[in-house]
């Protein structure tokens, strides 16, 4: 299957304690099931959920920016201290960070 025939998918782990969602991440694949298969959040496949996500298709393969997850309200946690980060994230190469444990150098970090 070529990544034109995939389609964006959000395979979540729903949080049934509180209502909301665990863990979340962006997947590219033919179907549902395959979008399950090929998810790395750390979560058995039985317990996982699928939801076309038409939106992120244009990013196939992957991975969708940051940026654009950001802006469409996904929450992060910082990679430092745990600490949920949106708007104030800050990206060091693929670490998300608060802009507490970025250090403040910022003319080497890229703001959202």
């Amino acid at each position: 299957m070529s990544s034109s025939d995939e389609k964006a998918y959000v395979v979540y782990e729903p949080d049934d304690v509180n209502g909301g969602v665990y863990a979340a991440e962006v997947v590219f694949a033919g179907n549902p099931g395959q979008a399950k298969v090929r998810s790395t959040l750390d979560t058995e496949f039985v317990f996982l959920r699928a939801k076309r996500a038409p939106e992120y298709d244009r990013y196939a393969p992957g991975p969708v920016p940051v940026e654009v997850l950001i802006r469409d309200g996904w929450v992060f946690r910082c990679e430092g201290c745990e600490r949920r980060v949106r708007e104030d994230a800050v990206m060091r190469g693929r670490a998300i960070l608060c802009p507490e444990c970025s250090g403040g150098e910022v003319d080497e970090l890229a703001f959202l």
